[in-house]
């Protein structure tokens, strides 16, 4: 079974889709119509850890919103569910 895109509710209420992206190997974040994050297979690999977890941070942001000082208001377990649910759209 190939899980294609998950919807996830944001902070906002605002619907977040993590969907397989137009080109092969990439996950493309739509908030409304409007794509706000891709990562390819590159950034998905262990050798690009940083980068990669950048990235979700920045999903991490959209869903959970911001603290005052502009960092996700979430925790790292919450961040790594978030990290999972990429995971489960990029496998092939």
């Amino acid at each position: 079974m190939k899980i294609s895109a998950i919807e996830v509710q944001g902070h906002d209420r605002r619907t977040v889709r993590i969907q397989t992206g137009h080109e092969f190997g990439t996950v493309q974040v739509i908030v409304g119509t409007q794509c706000k994050i891709t990562f390819t297979f590159e950034d998905l690999t262990a050798g690009r850890r940083d980068e990669s977890w950048a990235k979700v941070l920045e999903l991490v942001k959209l869903i959970y919103g911001t603290d005052k000082k502009g960092r996700p208001a979430a925790t790292n377990s919450m961040a790594q569910d978030v990290a999972d649910l990429i995971d489960r759209v990029s496998s092939i």
